[in-house]
């Protein structure tokens, strides 16, 4: 380790951009894969000596398979898309990646990135929700879903669209009533629209998910905010007591609230 840095310090201090000093980044990522400065000085020797970003895509490839946690690794594969690769090769590498994590931060960042940069947004709805439906609690697929909605150039995200939003969280919430991802997607897309908007179906849907078991806490929150919303604070704080009876777990969030505080709308764009 102590002779492998120092050798790597030597040709970094001395801007030695050559193959032996590409191949000692390798030996270095042996002893530690995370090394910010290994990886922006492999950069710095691929593009000195022009070598194939193309075989280097297969390389990064297989530090992330090995260590899919890594950020430097995905900051390098980012790097090489930017310059040599395409959307469709990318999302394959991101959809191989979910196969063997389906909630990998990293792959889902990645993603979100390559339809930015190469704008690809046409399908990406789509592609969340065939993510969902793998696993209706796969709460990266839900953010990824709620951030395409927010943020597609070539839609709006108005009554219409906020509309066929709910519907769709609802229908998830009646086949996994306690799923706390198509709840928390639920409320933020109810939320995004003006006062009075989504409140029946919200209602109905919070309703229908307490018929089968009243104290579930996620029906008993939406009935709160729903509650709130209509200046309604008594009923709301019976509520919302409710919940802190059925989350013990989160008792002293659920006091929170009770003592008065509401929760932030949701930001007019997320990026």
């Amino acid at each position: 380790f102590i002779e492998a840095h120092d050798r790597f310090r030597f040709v970094c201090a001395n801007k030695e951009y050559s193959k032996r000093a590409l191949a000692l980044t390798e030996r270095i990522f042996e002893l530690n894969s995370a090394s910010y400065t290994a990886w922006w000085f492999r950069r710095r020797c691929l593009e000195a000596l022009g070598s194939d970003l193309k075989a280097e895509l297969e390389f990064v490839a297989g530090w992330a398979m090995d260590s899919p946690k890594n950020y430097q690794v995905w900051a390098h594969r980012r790097w090489l898309a930017e310059r040599t690769s395409s959307f469709e090769a990318e999302a394959e590498f991101c959809q191989s990646m979910l196969d063997d994590d389906a909630k990998n931060f990293n792959s889902w960042a990645h993603r979100q990135f390559c339809v930015k940069h190469f704008k690809q947004w046409g399908a990406e709805a789509e592609f969340a929700q065939r993510m969902i439906k793998r696993d209706l609690r796969n709460n990266s697929a839900w953010a990824y879903l709620w951030w395409v909605r927010r943020n597609q150039p070539e839609t709006s995200f108005g009554p219409e669209e906020r509309a066929q939003e709910r519907a769709y969280a609802i229908e998830q919430l009646k086949m996994a009533p306690h799923n706390e991802a198509a709840s928390n997607y639920l409320i933020a897309v109810w939320r995004a629209g003006g006062d009075g908007e989504g409140d029946a179906e919200v209602e109905e849907a919070a309703a229908a998910m307490l018929s089968s078991m009243d104290d579930n806490r996620f029906a008993l929150h939406l009935m709160a905010l729903l509650a709130e919303r209509q200046g309604k604070r008594e009923e709301a704080t019976a509520l919302l007591s409710k919940c802190q009876a059925s989350d013990p777990i989160r008792k002293l969030y659920w006091q929170w609230r009770v003592d008065g505080h509401e929760l932030a709308r949701p930001s007019t764009s997320w990026q």
